[in-house]
């Protein structure tokens, strides 16, 4: 244990006997014992196991990833009654980003799904610590403060967005604030959020429960046995590949149904089936300091959060603290692979990141500046190009489902994961809309490691963005310019202000004045209000209203359907809630419903002959698309479908005049050209 004293001069500190960290390149890993959490008092008792020695020949349902996730996720399949469930871990139950958790919980998502997922969570630990298991639950709350009016706005906006899922919280003035928290600096606080139901746990006892509440239905759990391989096998005509096996350390063992829960582990494993599994994930470090228990420290101080400062601290039943954040720049790990011995273990200690966030803290909260350290904490956990989670069935391999990248969020997911995992797998399909959290937002190349290494860079951070009106476009400066269109320098020139959709970049609206800017740098003085582009837009707006204008659609996305007989007519009339079969020459805009009567796709459908269609959908949509698609097209082969998207540029001429236009240009009688018809 590391053991000095903190003390605040200024706007410095001093730190006594602390060992600087100058480079990550070797990525050195400190052991830990494994009974004895980094962040967690050690006053909760872990549940002795029933673990299985061998590994079965085969399973209905094998889960790799001893985690919380996998755990919750086994404990949930059983508690459906399915029978025949192996979980296997390549070191120790808990022993990845489970082990370096804090356990803190705040219904503060990023999307409503994973609100939902928290809340479930909730109520799921807080029922396992009334029928006595030691799972450390303790309902502390927390305040998000703000230091600005716009923050200010923001808490309002997510109070709105929480408030609505049926969530106690409340907005504080600066004196109800301080009566929270009497110990904060209040000065240029301008309020807070008050989120009293938010709490704590102590992750590997909870983690453990699962384990144990698994196994007594029946789940057999292996550890120290690693997933080297899962094999497949073709259906539908070659066009699809299904899951059949895996290949581990201790051996073969068939299994209809595999997930990845691997967290950290995801990406490389999902490299080792055919086809691959493309799961964008990457680790990043985070950074967190646990002082001893501090002898003045007032009890009932919640969990605080001050995005500005880009910190919290987290008071722990023993009166010692935790202190961690998140700087704007974070740093990717392991792009070449996680070791195999990244567990139970942290990394090098970062005193040259860590102590920004510590100084703000001392500044906010000066009773820590005396404070004596026990460790500071260096680990690692699993994020996504967005910070959203990553579940669902792949995209690529049927019955091959995936669970990974919660963005330090793993702890407050948890428990929804494990339970709309389990009803999705069990029954086909959920009482809740997962879309924001599924893994086909995604495409093949965000799985890139230059451009994972890029975009991670700031995917941290962005937990403590103002969460300005976006309208849609991501608001990305890293992992850019993955596809262009062919028009892109053109377009350029001509001022073109660029956002990007599922790695596309397209064109927002025209600055000729300040070509080669893209959204994010115009809209880096963010606002609630009127937006600095707002008459821009208008005048563009008029222009298509009135007159003729010009739109790049390359983007959309593309498909080519075609067969030798009625079959592809067959295929999309079942798949389509409008009528397909229409002359040539038709496009039919039409929806594909799924058995519930939902939309999995909205798409234009354009008849180009007998037998030969071209579909056209959202830019957004096109993994999802084509796993629909693929999922259901003829077992006989029939139906040949094709990803057509980069061998066309598309124009859209739009506006009264865009037939005098189009006349210049063309000899055709552009008088005659039908609404909703193609030539």
């Amino acid at each position: 244990m590391l053991q000095h004293k903190l003390f605040f001069y200024g706007q410095y500190f001093l730190k006594v006997n602390t060992p600087y960290r100058l480079s990550y390149i070797s990525h050195r890993l400190v052991s830990y014992d494994p009974h004895e959490s980094p962040t967690v008092p050690h006053i909760h008792s872990t549940p002795t196991l029933a673990l299985t020695d061998k590994l079965p020949s085969s399973c209905h349902i094998l889960i790799a990833g001893g985690g919380i996730i996998g755990q919750s996720i086994a404990y949930h399949l059983s508690e459906l009654g399915i029978k025949d469930i192996v979980l296997v871990e390549k070191a120790k139950l808990a022993s990845g980003s489970t082990w370096q958790s804090s356990g803190r919980v705040s219904y503060l998502q990023n999307t409503n799904v994973e609100t939902h997922f928290t809340k479930y969570s909730r109520q799921l630990y807080e029922r396992l610590h009334k029928e006595g298991h030691d799972i450390g639950f303790n309902e502390t709350g927390s305040l998000w403060i703000a230091q600005t009016p716009d923050r200010l706005h923001t808490l309002k906006r997510q109070y709105s967005a929480i408030k609505a899922l049926g969530i106690n919280c409340e907005i504080l003035n600066l004196e109800k604030l301080t009566e929270k928290v009497p110990i904060i600096d209040a000065h240029e606080i301008w309020g807070g959020l008050w989120v009293p139901n938010d709490f704590m746990v102590d992750p590997v006892p909870l983690a453990l429960t699962f384990a144990q509440l698994a196994i007594d239905k029946g789940v057999k759990i292996i550890e120290d046995c690693y997933v080297n391989e899962i094999l497949t096998e073709k259906q539908r005509a070659g066009q699809y590949d299904r899951v059949t096996s895996a290949v581990t350390s201790q051996g073969d063992i068939k299994c209809n149904i595999f997930i990845n829960c691997t967290g950290m582990w995801a990406r490389e494993l999902g490299f080792q089936s055919l086809p691959s599994v493309r799961i964008p994930t990457l680790a990043c470090e985070y950074i967190c300091l646990k002082t001893k228990p501090i002898k003045d420290f007032p009890s009932g101080i919640p969990v605080v959060h001050n995005p500005h400062e880009r910190f919290y601290i987290q008071p722990l039943i023993d009166h010692s603290v935790l202190i961690g954040g998140f700087l704007s720049q974070s740093k990717p790990l392991f792009a070449n692979g996680v070791p195999d011995t990244f567990h139970f273990s942290l990394l090098p200690d970062n005193w040259d990141d860590f102590h920004w966030i510590l100084n703000n803290a001392i500044k906010r909260f000066p009773i820590v500046a005396e404070s004596e350290n026990e460790i500071l904490i260096t680990g690692a956990d699993s994020f996504t190009p967005d910070g959203r989670l990553i579940m669902n069935e792949s995209a690529e391999v049927d019955n091959y489902f995936v669970a990974s990248g919660a963005n330090g969020q793993g702890i407050a997911l948890a428990g929804g994961i494990g339970k709309y995992m389990a009803e999705l797998i069990h029954t086909g399909n959920t009482d809740l809309s997962t879309w924001p959290v599924d893994i086909r937002r995604f495409m093949r190349l965000h799985t890139n490691k230059r451009f994972l290494e890029d975009r991670l860079r700031e995917i941290p951070g962005k937990q403590y963005s103002l969460k300005y009106p976006t309208y849609g476009m991501s608001l990305y400066q890293t992992g850019r310019k993955l596809r262009v269109s062919p028009l892109h320098p053109k377009l350029q020139a001509a001022g073109a202000v660029y956002g990007e959709v599922l790695g596309y970049e397209r064109p927002l609206f025209f600055k000729p004045d300040e070509p080669g800017k893209n959204f994010e740098d115009l809209s880096k003085q963010g606002t609630f209000s009127k937006a600095r582009w707002f008459n821009t837009v208008k005048k563009e707006y008029n222009v298509c209203r009135k007159g003729v204008a010009i739109i790049d659609m390359t983007s959309f996305t593309k498909y080519e359907l075609k067969s030798a007989n009625r079959s592809v007519v067959d295929f999309l009339q079942m798949l389509c809630a409008n009528n397909i079969d229409k002359p040539i020459g038709t496009v039919i805009h039409t929806g594909m419903l799924n058995e519930q009567g939902g939309y999995e796709n909205d798409c234009s459908v354009i008849r180009l002959g007998e037998y030969h269609f071209l579909l056209v959908s959202p830019t957004s949509q096109s993994t999802r698309n084509m796993k629909w698609l693929k999922s259901h097209v003829p077992e006989d082969g029939s139906v040949l479908l094709s990803d057509v998207t980069s061998l066309y540029t598309a124009l859209n001429v739009i506006g009264p005049k865009a037939k005098y236009l189009l006349a210049e240009l063309s000899d055709e009688n552009f008088n005659d050209f039908a609404r909703m018809t193609c030539q």
